[in-house]
């Protein structure tokens, strides 16, 4: 069985594009060693609490968060998730119509259907975290729209090829068709934070921290400071 994981994982690893979902066909073989880890775990019943009830939760309490909302606080608003993709669960935890469809966002992360240069290809995930505060100030408004309208587009569509960048004479320079609306509540883990300029760009909109789950040190690259609840509260104040 080790053999078996360890040669699928293996072939797997030289082809140009990986996906999570590549390795399905094994996630049995791999729950029977996970459930071996629990067992051994289970000796100390507080680390065998700590492991399946606190360990790594921001992603999924993030969820449990959005699911309850009161359903009047959701008629009018809109979501956006600043993550790297895959980094929570969708509509398997939330089970809100009201949250079906655009309201509720993600960044994209489409592969390269069109036989671009895998060198060099950037799904919407890599163009927004090269340089997030660019990215907001490139493609979403000036200001936000207290009404929160559902944003033009915003993020690439599964199943379709990657959206290509056109010259844009008001930016003066390539840019991709996105387009977003500043939604009421923003999804992102606190690493996003501590990019240049980020968190300054945020708070000038009216954004403030409302929730946070996880620990600081838990995750990896993109994915620390433990997840966090951004929401729109009012317009910056000017003096």
């Amino acid at each position: 069985m080790f053999r078996a994981i360890t040669w699928t994982i293996l072939i797997y690893s030289f082809a140009g594009h990986k996906e999570w979902r590549f390795i399905h066909p094994i996630l049995p073989l791999l729950h029977v060693f996970a459930a071996k880890s629990l067992v051994d775990l289970s000796t100390d019943t507080r680390m065998s609490r700590k492991k399946k009830t606190t360990h790594w939760n921001g992603p999924i309490e993030v969820m449990h968060y959005i699911r309850q909302l009161p359903r009047h606080d959701l008629n009018q608003t809109t979501i956006g998730f600043l993550v790297p993709c895959h980094s929570t669960p969708g509509q398997s935890h939330l089970h809100r119509r009201d949250l079906a469809g655009e309201r509720m966002w993600q960044l994209g992360c489409e592969p390269p259907l069109q036989h671009q240069n895998l060198a060099t290809y950037k799904d919407q995930t890599d163009v927004f975290f090269d340089n997030p505060k660019e990215y907001l100030l490139t493609y979403f408004p000036s200001q936000v729209d207290p009404s929160f309208p559902l944003s033009p587009f915003p993020s690439s569509i599964p199943g379709q090829p990657a959206s290509l960048p056109y010259f844009s004479q008001r930016f003066n320079k390539s840019i991709y068709p996105w387009k977003h609306e500043w939604p009421q509540y923003l999804i992102l883990f606190g690493d996003l934070l501590q990019q240049d300029g980020v968190q300054v760009l945020l708070e000038g909109q009216g954004y403030g921290e409302v929730w946070k789950a996880g620990r600081e040190w838990e995750g990896e690259g993109k994915r620390k400071g433990a997840v966090r609840v951004w929401k729109w509260a009012s317009p910056p104040q000017t003096n």
